[in-house]
């Protein structure tokens, strides 16, 4: 399969059904994720309905969602998820794996979106050893930053000779170095994830 041909595919969102539990269907854009978004809502078996989780217009996750955006801010996009490089580091493969609905923690995931979150950060561990040569890759969720509450998680590639000073906590470093990678470069990475992500 082509690079070009998997991004192509429409995502599958979930729209209201006879049932009220929502069914898949190929819509693709910005209306989908509002109406997946409203079916998770108002499904309160699987969701806490007090909450806002309207998408709000100062949400850089958000904003990035669709499918329009960028290779490096979509280049796996299912079942509610979408893995992403960073934009603001200097390490090549720094992912964030992000839910297109807007939700700040990890206990606002239904069960079904919990369950994609493991097998994404098992795939996406595995495409970054194939493709940086890593030894393992950290794991992190903070969502603090101002603008940056959207639940997203880290996942870094631990490099083989990755320096002291960037190893454990420190990795953050890469993000905070003025370094970061050029799009251009993120997209080239994102395109050789994607040829070895694990189907």
């Amino acid at each position: 399969m082509e690079v070009e041909d998997a991004v192509a595919e429409p995502a599958l969102v979930e729209e209201d059904g006879p049932d009220d539990q929502g069914t898949l269907v190929d819509q693709p854009g910005l209306q989908g994720l509002r109406r997946m978004r409203s079916v998770v809502n108002t499904n309160t078996s699987s969701f806490d309905s007090r909450q806002d989780h309207t998408m709000p217009s100062e949400c850089y996750a958000c904003e990035q969602s669709g499918p329009d955006a960028p290779l490096r801010e979509r280049f796996v996009r299912e079942a509610g998820w979408r893995v992403a490089h960073d934009f603001n580091s200097s390490l090549e493969g720094w992912l964030v794996l992000v839910p297109l609905r807007h939700v700040h923690a990890l206990d606002e995931l239904t069960p079904d979106e919990a369950t994609t979150l493991g097998d994404l950060l098992r795939r996406a561990s595995v495409a970054l050893k194939a493709v940086t040569g890593c030894r393992k890759t950290y794991v992190m969720l903070f969502a603090e930053a101002e603008g940056f509450a959207h639940l997203h998680v880290h996942v870094v590639p631990r490099l083989p000779d990755q320096p002291d000073d960037r190893r454990g906590p420190a990795v953050f470093g890469y993000l905070k170095d003025g370094g970061a990678l050029p799009p251009e470069r993120r997209d080239e990475i994102a395109r050789s994830l994607l040829a070895a992500w694990p189907r």
